[in-house]
């Protein structure tokens, strides 16, 4: 009776040696692992490099469009307020929100042109 029990007992752990990965078995599962991400890595990396592209993009439009404005557009701050553009400075814009009121906004406070210029618009 004993004899059996033991051979039980070895033919267990003989199965269970290469599952517990410390042989030969084991490593081309840990290959295999690395190459499944290999696809997964590579549409990371290409949907990365459209947002960078887009957002470089869109920047470079806004900045064409905030060096495009001149004296007499009609634009939105990024508040919301509208008004004329009196004066174009280097880094701001003196806007006339209402009769003999004016603000000085910082390019960046604009948000884009909303259409028309004063002559237009009167």
């Amino acid at each position: 009776m004993m004899n059996s029990f033991f051979i039980i007992g070895q033919a267990a752990t003989n199965v269970a040696s290469p599952a517990s990965g410390t042989g030969t078995a084991g490593a081309p599962q840990t290959q295999g692992g690395l190459l499944s991400m290999v696809p997964f890595l590579v549409i990371m990396g290409v949907m990365i490099f459209f947002m960078f592209r887009n957002q470089r993009k869109q920047a470079k439009q806004r900045q064409e469009m905030l060096n495009a404005i001149k004296a007499g557009d009609r634009v939105v701050t990024a508040g919301g307020i509208m008004g004329t553009v009196k004066k174009v400075h280097d880094k701001t814009f003196i806007i006339e929100i209402a009769e003999k009121v004016e603000i000085e906004v910082t390019k960046g406070g604009v948000s884009g042109i909303a259409g028309g210029t004063e002559q237009e618009s009167k």
